[in-house]
């Protein structure tokens, strides 16, 4: 009789967990965050670079090739938040925010993307090493890098093409903690590196 019980219970199990297993979710994400500032104005009387510019997308280190929001607690440690994420992939973020800060500066007479069919003097990569919350022992910062490479393609030796190659770094404190504090600093990061490789690039095409 008990080893009767033993084997219905041993059924009746068998056939519920495959439904409880079905229907259980790892929880989902919860917010998604992209990036906010003010894009830089045309200034008057600038003059235009000679030639079209494509921005290309950005590369990026693999830590930072998926959404996952990224921050260091300490030496040697490194973490994702599942929570929250960003918007897209930290490379596509920047060169789509860069993309639209060059077209609205003036500083070249016609701006393309990575995958625009029309032929370019210049072209600007691009490769993420740093987009992530860091502790700098004073408190908690938006801790951006990258390396912009700029190229004049109508030069045939590529020692020329090359107009200059630059890591450019910026380092912004949270106001708040959490993933919309680490928003609002990146923000400020981004805006920073924008605008100065935007003057990079254009002093570099006015040569």
């Amino acid at each position: 009789m008990m080893r009767n019980r033993a084997v219905l219970l041993v059924t009746v199990l068998s056939l519920l967990a495959p439904g409880c297993f079905r229907n259980s979710k790892a929880p989902e994400p919860g917010e998604r965050f992209v990036l906010e500032y003010a894009s830089p104005s045309q200034a008057p009387g600038r003059s235009a670079a000679a030639g079209a510019l494509r921005v290309g997308h950005f590369s990026a280190d693999p830590t930072f090739e998926n959404t996952q929001m990224t921050y260091r607690p300490g030496p040697f440690r490194q973490e994702t938040d599942y929570y929250n994420r960003w918007i897209v992939p930290p490379g596509a973020l920047v060169s789509g925010f860069l993309l639209r800060d060059f077209r609205r500066s003036g500083t070249f007479p016609a701006i393309f993307s990575d995958g625009d069919p029309q032929a370019v003097r210049f072209l600007l990569q691009g490769h993420l090493e740093a987009f992530e919350e860091r502790d700098n022992g004073k408190g908690r910062t938006a801790s951006f890098a990258a390396t912009v490479t700029l190229l004049d393609l109508s030069q045939k030796e590529i020692s020329e093409r090359i107009l200059f190659q630059k890591l450019y770094r910026f380092e912004e404190p949270l106001a708040e903690a959490g993933a919309r504090g680490l928003a609002q600093a990146m923000s400020r990061a981004v805006e920073k590196f924008s605008g100065r490789c935007i003057e990079d690039a254009a002093a570099a095409t006015r040569r």
